[in-house]
């Protein structure tokens, strides 16, 4: 679904029970009545290795303020 300008509803019909209590869809199958249309959501993280991690520097000491 593709949006091209939003516009604000009046106070009066912003929130609404009923509708929010009528969605069906989630953000992984927007539309439930149709198969397949999942949105696959894969997060991978790399192992950490403690033998691999670069040598910490300390901070540096500032003496006095830098120039712009």
């Amino acid at each position: 679904m593709r949006a091209r300008a939003i516009r604000k509803k009046p106070y009066e019909d912003q929130w609404d029970g009923g509708l929010i209590k009528a969605m069906r869809g989630t953000p992984a199958q927007p539309n439930p009545l149709k198969p397949g249309m999942q949105i696959p959501i894969k997060i991978t993280f790399e192992e950490k290795v403690e033998g691999d991690a670069e040598a910490c520097q300390p901070a540096r000491a500032e003496e006095k303020p830098r120039q712009l």
